[in-house]
């Protein structure tokens, strides 16, 4: 399973889940401000084998990687 942190408030945020909610992958959205002392830029994405990436552009480049069209 797949953890996308992000933030109601976070433009950016949105449109990674918007983007993952395109393909097929299955993930869970993780509200930060619902984790005291979270630390970290937001949008992440925690994939399945462990790696983290921060920001929209490296979550788009992995979608795209995937070879999953957005």
């Amino acid at each position: 399973m797949m953890y996308l942190y992000g933030a109601s408030t976070c433009e950016s945020c949105d449109e990674a889940r918007d983007s993952l909610l395109r393909t097929p992958l299955e993930f869970q959205y993780v509200d930060v401000s619902t984790i005291p002392g979270f630390e970290g830029g937001i949008p992440q994405l925690q994939t399945e084998d462990g790696t983290v990436l921060y920001g929209l552009p490296q979550i788009i480049n992995y979608i795209k990687q995937m070879g999953f069209r957005i």
